[in-house]
């Protein structure tokens, strides 16, 4: 999910069942998590008088949208990742499991982006425990890691993945690599244009059109992890039961009663499948979909 000052984009996800992998890649830089008691206070919501400026910069920023240039920039290309294959018994493995998986993921979405020709830069991580805050506000109930990009940072509610018992091990290795590759997602969003203008999209939204604009940004983000994962399918031994569970993870959606901005299980399922299945962002494009695929 997407936390902003004005409105959170986002709320749940969910473990569920997946594979054990070990990676080694470049660990990426942890960041002191932000102080419970730091506040920001939100900005206005409400649109600027339209101008001639403001019309071009609409038209430009809609293409950014439908027709960016990573979405013909090719397969995500493999980082090779290997996570160490550690019991996640503890904080200290949770954060070492999810720096590393932050490494693999900016060694291929580095090389896509400049591709591609966009500038690149890492995000900060951030593990807390429970509850945070962020420049964007404070982590949401329920959530349980949030992506800002007012400081371009990951941040993981760690004790969500640690788990005894030695069964449950492969289903909590998978759901944390899942959700850390949706928020870097998110990072990816905001590196090549779309996170700005999706916020203005929702920003002068409402009601249930707001929502259906949330869904387009989650569904995007879950997508183009999961075309990372597809890519680095075979270092990250995502066969079998292990795949089945990744599969189970990636599909997650909105929970009947709760809000209705992340997208239906069927729609989960829908793009991240084709994502995995071409290792592509090009399947991502969430912005042209008609309304039964953001659904």
């Amino acid at each position: 999910m997407t936390l902003r000052p004005a409105y959170l984009l986002g709320v749940l996800v969910l473990l569920a069942a997946g594979a054990g992998i070990a990676l080694q890649g470049d660990p990426a830089p942890v960041a002191d998590p932000v102080p419970v008691s730091a506040s920001q206070a939100p900005r206005s919501t409400e649109p600027s008088a339209p101008s001639d400026v403001a019309t071009a910069e609409w038209v430009d920023n809609e293409a950014a949208l439908m027709d960016n240039a990573l979405y013909k920039a090719g397969r995500v290309p493999r980082s090779g990742c290997r996570p160490p294959n550690d019991r996640l018994r503890s904080s200290a493995v949770v954060i070492a499991y999810a720096r590393v998986m932050v490494g693999c993921l900016n060694r291929s979405w580095n090389q896509l982006l400049t591709r591609a020709g966009f500038s690149f830069y890492p995000p900060d991580f951030a593990a807390y425990k429970d509850k945070t805050s962020s420049p964007c506000g404070p982590a949401d109930d329920g959530a349980v890691a949030f992506y800002c990009p007012e400081n371009h940072k990951i941040y993981l509610d760690w004790p969500e993945y640690v788990t005894k018992r030695r069964d449950e091990q492969p289903y909590a290795q998978t759901a944390l690599m899942d959700v850390m590759a949706h928020e870097y997602g998110h990072h990816v969003q905001e590196l090549v244009g779309i996170g700005a203008f999706a916020d203005d999209r929702y920003e002068r939204a409402s009601g249930d059109a707001q929502l259906q604009e949330s869904r387009r940004t989650e569904l995007q983000a879950s997508c183009f992890g999961a075309a990372f994962l597809g890519a680095d399918k075979q270092s990250l031994h995502l066969v079998g039961e292990r795949l089945e569970g990744l599969q189970d993870d990636m599909s997650s959606g909105d929970e009947s009663g709760g809000a209705r901005d992340h997208g239906s299980e069927e729609n989960n399922q829908y793009w991240t499948s084709s994502a995995f299945d071409s290792a592509s962002p090009a399947s991502c494009n969430t912005w042209k979909a008609s309304a039964e695929y953001v659904s």
